[in-house]
Parts: C-alpha cells; structure tokens; sequence
C-alpha cells in the first residue's frame, strides 16, 4: 500500500512487486481511493485512518487465495492505515494474515505534520500540497457535487488537513483528526507479528514519534541510525545484489514472517 501522494504504479511500488514476484509471491498493489487507476471512481478521498480500506482490500485476497499466508506492506501513510488497523481491531482481518510490516509511519501525525511545517522541509510540503490540491481537482471534474475549495499558494498540508481532510471526514478539526488516527495509540493491542521499520534521520517522521512504544511482544521495531522516508540506499551491496537495502529488508521481513507462521502451523500439528 503506498504513501500520500502515490499510487499502485508508484516506482517503489513495482520494483518491490516486481523483487516479490521473482522470489515466487503472488502480489498486489492498492490504490488508495481516487489514486491512480482508481482516479473518478471514489467522491471520498484517503487519509491516515482509512482502515477500513485496507480491511477490505486483504478480505478480498482472502477470498482469492485463502489458502495462501498474506503479509502487508504499508509504506509511509499506509503504514499509519495499516497498524490503526490492526491494533484498533474495529474492522475485520483476513484470517490467513500471517503478518505486516510498516515503513516509516507517521504514528503521530500532529508531530509528523509540525515537521512538515519547518523550513528545511518546504519541499517535501510544496510536493504533496500540489498532489493533493490536483486531486481534489479531479474529484471536482468527476463529482459535480464535491466542494470547491480556496487553496493559498502558501498552504501547508496541515492547512489542508484543516480545510480538506477534516471536513469532507467528518473530523471537527486538523487535530481532532490527528488524534483519532495517530496510530501510536492502538499500538499496544496489536496481536499481529508485525515489523515497524524508521529511521532516525527521516525529515518528516521524527524520530520522537516513536519514543515510549509499548511493549508488544508481536511488534517487532527497528529504528535505524539512517535511511530518510523510505530511502536506505546502502554503501555496500545487500544479498541481493544491489544498494537498495529497503527491498532487501522488507522481503527479509516478509519471508521471516511466514516461516514463523508455518512453525506456529507445524507445531499445532504435533
């Protein structure tokens, strides 16, 4: 599942697809509500706590491969979407869900929207701000109904989330929303093995999101001293062969999490 302003077609997207496909995984990528190829076909838009999205999405590949363990990847905001859901446990799971791995979620999105403000991170901001001032661009050329917003040149997303994500969800405000979908808060009755993968020097997911987790013994977090949002490009080459250790750690994870799921399998067995 990727981030804001992504899509299933999202580079990152394919060549971890692509690395799973090759290693014999059957794979799916999401897109999140108007992304992508899904763009005129949701009047609603995406946010940190779409859980219930993602709970349907792996209920319908339950239903294609029941049989077959699953393991969820959530990259930046679905890695929020992803660990609200399995720790708020207030939509389904997949039964065959053997595991999940989350890549530097903002868990707290007040602070991860107060990075985003600093000046150093402008262009992160300026980024997303055109990505989803163009989508909701689209929903209004789609949905004739949908709301026609004043967006200033110099809003930031935490503007947006204010003006935008706050009013057409049914938020009272950009805070009352970060509170109600900071994933950091359900952390604690996650009863999925999952990994959490950060990096301390990721410019708009602070390293202070993650202070004070809970103690769970399925979360399994791994806070590294550098990496960016979702960069890990390593000096020397990993196992497989390139410098792109995020593809390597996350296939490691995957693989990790359904050889412990067919130990617990084999064990039930006895």
């Amino acid at each position: 599942m990727h981030g804001l302003g992504g899509k299933a077609g999202s580079s990152y997207m394919l060549r971890i697809a692509h690395l799973f496909q090759n290693r014999g995984w059957i794979t799916f990528r999401m897109n999140h509500r108007g992304c992508g190829e899904g763009i005129g076909l949701a009047r609603q838009t995406y946010h940190s706590g779409r859980s219930e999205d993602a709970s349907a999405a792996m209920i319908k590949i339950e239903e294609l491969y029941p049989h077959s363990p699953l393991v969820t990847v959530g990259f930046s905001l679905s890695g929020n979407v992803l660990l609200k859901l399995l720790g708020e446990k207030k939509e389904p799971l997949a039964t065959n869900l053997a595991g999940a791995i989350a890549v530097a979620p903002p868990i707290n999105l007040s602070l991860c929207a107060a990075a985003l403000c600093q000046s150093q991170n402008r262009v992160y901001d300026l980024r997303f701000m055109r990505l989803l001032k163009k989508a909701m661009k689209e929903r209004r050329e789609h949905f004739l109904d949908f709301p026609e917003f004043d967006f200033k040149w110099w809003m930031k997303l935490r503007d947006f989330d204010e003006l935008c994500t706050a009013s057409l969800n049914n938020f009272k405000s950009a805070e009352d929303y970060y509170s109600k979908c900071s994933a950091k808060q359900f952390l604690s009755e996650v009863s999925t093995p999952t990994y959490l993968l950060a990096s301390d020097d990721d410019p708009f997911v602070p390293k202070e999101s993650f202070d004070d987790l809970p103690e769970n013994e399925f979360l399994d977090f791994n806070l590294t001293k550098s990496g960016g949002h979702m960069g890990y490009v390593s000096a020397e080459k990993t196992p497989l062969g390139t410098h792109r250790w995020l593809d390597y750690a996350v296939l490691a994870y995957a693989e990790n999490l359904i050889k412990d799921r067919e130990k617990l399998f084999f064990a039930d067995k006895e």
